[in-house]
């Protein structure tokens, strides 16, 4: 199992954090290798995403539920890939600050499957962190431009 957590203060209060966040199609939008987002219910979509494995780059097709919603702070959520032996799960946690600004804590849990576990956390070790820090860049500077409405 991968475990991979990222930390970011942004500059806009929670309300406005959450207004984007409350859309997962957003959330969708935000990550590295982006191609895709289909909403199947209220609480599950699917993502179509372009991943890179060293010289390996392949679309892949994650499955996400919601498994907490609780405005305006905290989402849980579990995934996994279809046709590949990989799911997880991750957080997202706000916390007002001062002068308008949130802190935002995501979280990201890689599991392989079966015999091929060992081969899909070797090759998810030196992505997990790249992949995490780049959605936080992105969703960061997205949510800062939003109108402040």
């Amino acid at each position: 199992m991968l475990e991979q957590r990222d930390s970011m203060l942004v500059s806009a209060p929670m309300d406005r954090v959450w207004r984007y966040l409350s859309d997962m199609g957003n959330w969708a939008s935000n990550m590295p290798g982006y191609r895709s987002f289909e909403t199947i219910s209220e609480r599950e979509s699917l993502w179509i995403l372009k991943i890179g494995f060293g010289a390996l780059v392949r679309t892949v097709t994650v499955r996400v539920q919601i498994e907490l919603w609780r405005e305006p702070d905290h989402v849980a959520f579990r995934y996994m890939l279809d046709k590949d032996p990989v799911d997880g799960e991750g957080y997202y946690l706000a916390r007002a600050e001062t002068d308008g600004e949130t802190t935002v804590e995501l979280a990201l849990t890689v599991n392989g499957q079966g015999r091929m576990a060992p081969a899909w956390e070797a090759l998810g070790r030196p992505i997990l962190p790249k992949l995490l820090q780049g959605f936080s860049r992105t969703l960061k500077g997205s949510i800062e431009e939003l109108p402040h409405s």
